[in-house]
């Protein structure tokens, strides 16, 4: 005779005689109460996500935050693996080293000029070109500073820190001379983003941050004329003024055989010495003349790349210039500046660069506002510094510069059909982050569909299916209770959205051996299947003991990655997921067991959603039958002979 269990049709075979242990206490409360149970794990898991949640939301709100809840940390520089996997770190302990260069080149200007000017009298005309290319030999220098300025690594103001925060002083600074965020760009090409058709569509961008952006002038990074400081990129050194002439530099000096002895003998200022001839000396020393007078304008020259203006230069010879300077030992302190804008595959004779990059500053304090300190311990301060960081990403998405640049990568080969642009602003960094978590959280969608319809399917049971889910999503979100509530740990970490997939994929394969126990338990004999309190106490040992090896395992190596790891998110994260796991192992052995106390109650014996419409009889089974016979009520019977076997 053929009956079905769990919804669909399953064979019985004769049950061994198995001694069956006293009923579990925390079982015999379970079955008496399931409904209690359920409430109790619901209430209580949701009190616990608000609270963690809560904790967060005003960590995030903290002044200075700007609603960001994923804490900004900088590993510790003294461990050797945190400096080699933080490039941050290391921007920060190299920007001292930048500042400390600064000033000792500005203390060697005057000394500099006399050396250069008494020495190389070749060269003496550009003494104050050489101060700025000596300064500063292997980056940059202001530049670079803006840069880590604006990432974050130093003090947010161009004025000492210890002046502004003077508690005498009226706290004023320059409009738009601080730094208030960066642009960075990336730019990739599938042949050269450096080539004619490249370089117009990098002015065709360079335009739209600037000249042709509304209110651009009230937002950038402002010199001390009140001039908005010009961007960090490859289009000065292919365009400029009548007055900037790249092609007055005679590439075929790089030809001479003695050039690497004497560009080193005119840098040392050591007239025809060593293996430099007097008329190769000659000649380096007017070639060296030459690309010094080109190298203030690469570094902080203006230009107009419009059409109309014809500013472009031969990018040929330029391209070649580039590719001879790098290749040149001699010269390898200024290469530094070329290495910015050109690939490291950049050389002769292909002469193509397929990447190339950008910098735009931005300054602050806007206009309308004093200070811009925004890691100011004073709320007013900080509060301040919020609302201009608000005020610039209102205009930023005002003027349609996210779809300018190609944020959060959007497809722009329509507009951008050269270069592809990838960019990274900072103080948009959380917004854009957000957006492609939500992006991947709706890709997210389909595990989640995936695991909740395996798990209907495997246990034939559509109420199991959406506890199962309900457990899993309640451990993530009632981890937070632990982490940030107890723990204090009030921030997130870029991993903890990863949490979720391992929850899926635990947290089925826990509810797949507590059901594969169950049914297993219908066979285990008439002692097992005494009572109901029996039965569950059995399926409640034999599965809760192999879910808690497994369970413990995972969260102890969680653990032991988290104690392990010198990076304070990796930390976060394995606590955070040790806590899930342990949550969701808590919720199988209380939630999903007295869910299958009410499913074995009222549906175990009635056809499923699933087979009811392909069933005889399926739906009056399914709607109309009350109280069918449970699988234990039906396994007593077979023990005591009232019953038949499933042939």
């Amino acid at each position: 005779m053929d009956r079905c269990l769990a919804g669909c049709c399953h064979r019985t075979y004769p049950a061994p005689d198995r001694a069956a242990k006293p009923p579990l206490r925390i079982v015999r409360c379970i079955v008496a109460w399931p409904c209690l149970t359920i409430a109790a794990s619901l209430v209580l898991t949701i009190v616990m996500s608000m609270v963690g949640w809560m904790s967060v939301i005003n960590y995030a709100t903290l002044p200075g935050k700007d609603g960001n809840p994923f804490k900004t940390v900088d590993y510790p520089v003294a461990d050797p693996i945190a400096k080699q996997l933080n490039a941050f770190t290391q921007a920060q302990a190299h920007s001292n080293t930048v500042l400390q260069q600064q000033q000792l080149g500005r203390r060697r200007m005057h000394e500099a000029d006399n050396i250069h000017s008494a020495r190389s009298p070749a060269l003496a005309h550009l003494a104050p070109v050489w101060q700025l290319a000596t300064a500063e030999p292997f980056a940059l220098p202001r530049r670079l500073g803006l840069v880590i300025d604006g990432l974050g690594l130093v003090s947010h103001s161009s004025q000492p820190a210890r002046e502004l925060s003077h508690p005498r002083r009226q706290l004023t600074q320059t409009p738009q001379t601080s730094t208030l965020t960066v642009l960075l760009l990336g730019f990739r090409s599938s042949t050269d983003s450096l080539s004619p058709a490249g370089l117009a569509e990098l002015c065709e961008m360079h335009q739209g941050l600037t000249s042709s952006a509304s209110g651009f002038d009230g937002k950038c990074l402002k010199d001390e004329h009140g001039t908005c400081s010009l961007p960090m990129t490859p289009l000065a050194i292919f365009y400029g003024p009548p007055g900037y002439n790249p092609e007055a530099f005679d590439v075929g000096v790089f030809d001479l055989s003695d050039f690497e002895a004497c560009a080193r003998a005119v840098q040392e200022g050591s007239a025809n010495g060593g293996s430099c001839s007097t008329s190769s000396y000659a000649e380096v020393a007017a070639a060296l003349g030459t690309f010094f007078a080109l190298l203030p304008h690469w570094l902080q020259g203006s230009f107009d790349c419009s059409s109309e203006a014809g500013q472009l230069k031969n990018v040929t010879h330029i391209k070649l210039l580039a590719a001879k300077l790098r290749a040149s030992s001699a010269l390898s302190p200024f290469a530094g500046v070329l290495n910015f804008f050109f690939d490291k595959d950049f050389a002769e004779p292909q002469l193509e660069s397929r990447h190339t990059r950008a910098v735009y500053s931005y300054g602050a304090p806007l206009p309308g506002y004093s200070t811009f300190l925004p890691d100011s311990s004073d709320p007013t301060l900080a509060a301040e510094a919020v609302a201009q960081k608000t005020a610039f990403k209102t205009w930023w998405y005002e003027e349609g510069m996210g779809g300018l640049v190609c944020s959060n990568g959007a497809d722009c080969s329509d507009t951008w059909q050269e270069v592809e642009p990838i960019s990274l602003i900072t103080v948009l960094f959380w917004q854009e982050f957000l957006i492609i978590l939500l992006g991947d959280g709706l890709l997210a969608i389909v595990p989640v569909v995936l695991v909740f319809l395996i798990v209907w399917l495997h246990t034939g049971s559509l109420l199991i299916a959406v506890v199962t889910l309900t457990e899993q999503v309640l451990s993530f979100t009632s981890a937070l209770f632990v982490t940030a509530g107890v723990l204090n740990i009030r921030w997130l970490a870029g991993q903890h959205p990863l949490a979720i997939y391992i929850v899926l994929a635990i947290g089925a394969d826990d509810v797949f051996v507590f059901v594969d126990a169950w049914k297993q338990s219908f066979y285990a004999g008439p002692e097992v299947n005494a009572s109901l309190e029996a039965r569950m106490s059995w399926v409640y040992r034999r599965a809760g003991l192999a879910m808690l090896i497994t369970s413990a395992t995972t969260c102890a190596s969680f653990v032991a990655s988290a104690l392990s790891s010198s990076a304070p998110d990796l930390t976060n994260f394995g606590i955070f997921t040790a806590t899930v796991i342990l949550i969701d192992y808590i919720l199988v052995m209380t939630l999903l067991c007295a869910t299958v106390v009410i499913w074995h109650n009222h549906f175990e014996m009635k056809p499923g959603l699933c087979c009811a419409c392909c069933q005889t009889n399926g739906c009056d089974l399914l709607c109309n039958n009350p109280k069918p016979a449970t699988t234990t009520e039906r396994a007593q019977r077979i023990a005591t002979g009232q019953g038949e076997l499933i042939k």
